[in-house]
């Protein structure tokens, strides 16, 4: 999927030049900044992610909440 966005020219030039650093691509150096900045605000970047985020809604998937309730009654 190809969007365009709009970006100052000095974090282009930026993203260009950590691009170069390490032998990526642009565009490869703007998704990792973008997964990057997703996952800092807790946000899932793929569907995997947004699975296993999901996941972690529901306290009946926690290990460790510490209600034996369940097993006090056998």
């Amino acid at each position: 999927m190809r969007k365009t966005l709009q970006i100052d020219d000095t974090v282009y030039e930026s993203l260009r030049q950590l691009a170069a650093d390490c032998g990526i691509t642009v565009e490869a150096a703007v998704d990792e900044a973008l997964r990057a900045s997703l996952r800092k605000h807790g946000r899932p970047a793929d569907l995997q992610e947004a699975l296993l985020f999901s996941l972690r809604e529901f306290p009946l998937n926690d290990n460790d909440s510490g209600d034996n309730s369940r097993r006090a009654k056998r």
